[in-house]
């Protein structure tokens, strides 16, 4: 981050922290902003912002947004109802900040038209202004070009400590602890909010319970983790979903050119779809042209399409199962048309 941060340099600078959901975004961007904020005259960390904005208009930002920019960066009071900013509009009111060197923060933004709406196409903050934007979608930071951070999934020492962290914060680990510590990281394959979330549920908790809830998490995903994840699939069209909902299912560690004819067969117009997944954070492409999925988004696919029909397979639209697939040829109860690839 520092290396993109530029400290140094005496120009505005946009950077961007871009990855999946769960991986530390938010978390890196408090701690950055916590380490370096001293340092501006006016400074600002506007939290969740797709949260707050209105669903079905992004061009024009809520009151209280733009009335929390302004009162952090200049120190004066502005209300949400400030008559000032309805009559002469928040950009005019930015303009007050002049060339006030100022940090600002845009945390878990989904599009670039939030981003414009909340501090316009061209701001006019000072030299030496730094504005970080956390999201999801790479898309949203085009304008960046190379000054995109990527946080990287945790190594298994780092996954350990942060899991220990959580998990036995009053207790001293036995070895007992630490053996089942390992089950728990191979489970969150990396991924700091599974490790975070986990280690919180299991704090202060018996053996028993550890072993109870690694026996859970093996038939039935943690539907903490899983609600965090599952926004980023909320958010795709219709035909995104079903060529995400077939990678979990049948295409991860294929090769794209392999799967994408047999997309293409099913009209899921899958070069473009692909491409927004890979934006998304939700399906990456390994160096050979293999498609890679996170085992916990995979298990979130998977998950969605068990809830279609709990208590009989064939009502699904995609098998993946051996069991599944037995229980339905054998029973005759498959459904009279599938939206997919079937029983590959």
């Amino acid at each position: 981050m520092d290396s993109l941060l530029c400290p140094e340099v005496g120009n505005v600078r946009f950077v961007g922290i871009w990855g999946m959901g769960g991986i530390g975004k938010t978390t890196i961007a408090r701690a950055v902003y916590d380490k370096i904020n001293h340092h501006f005259e006016g400074h600002c960390f506007l939290a969740d912002v797709k949260g707050r904005f209105p669903s079905t208009d992004a061009s024009e930002a809520p009151l209280d947004m733009q009335a929390e920019i302004l009162s952090s960066i200049t120190n004066m009071k502005v209300k949400v109802g400030h008559s000032e900013i309805l009559r002469n509009g928040f950009q005019k009111m930015m303009e007050r900040v002049g060339k006030k060197k100022v940090l600002l923060v845009l945390d878990n933004v989904e599009s670039s038209s939030q981003i414009e709406a909340l501090i316009g196409k061209q701001p006019s903050f000072g030299g030496g202004s730094r504005i970080i934007i956390t999201t999801r979608d790479k898309q949203s930071l085009s304008r960046l070009g190379d000054q995109i951070y990527e946080p990287e999934l945790l190594n298994d020492d780092d996954a350990l400590g942060l899991f220990m962290q959580y998990a036995l914060s009053t207790k001293q680990p036995t070895e007992e602890y630490i053996d089942l510590s390992g089950h728990f990281i191979k489970y969150a394959q990396g991924l700091p909010l599974a490790l975070k979330v986990l280690g919180a549920f299991l704090d202060n908790k018996s053996v028993l319970v550890w072993k109870d809830e690694l026996k859970k998490i093996a038939r039935n995903p943690h539907l903490g983790i899983q609600k965090v994840l599952r926004t980023s699939f909320d958010g795709l069209d219709g035909l995104q979903k079903e060529i995400f909902l077939d990678i979990a299912c049948f295409f991860k560690q294929m090769k794209k050119d392999f799967a994408t004819r047999i997309m293409e067969g099913c009209d899921f117009h899958p070069h473009t779809g692909l491409d927004v997944l890979v934006g998304r954070a939700l399906v990456t492409l390994s160096s050979d042209g293999v498609l890679e999925m996170h085992d916990l988004l995979e298990e979130m696919g998977r998950e969605i399409l068990r809830q279609e029909c709990i208590k009989e397979p064939g009502r699904r639209s995609r098998l993946w199962s051996y069991e599944d697939v037995h229980h339905v040829l054998t029973q005759k109860t498959v459904r009279n048309t599938l939206p997919s690839p079937p029983l590959m």
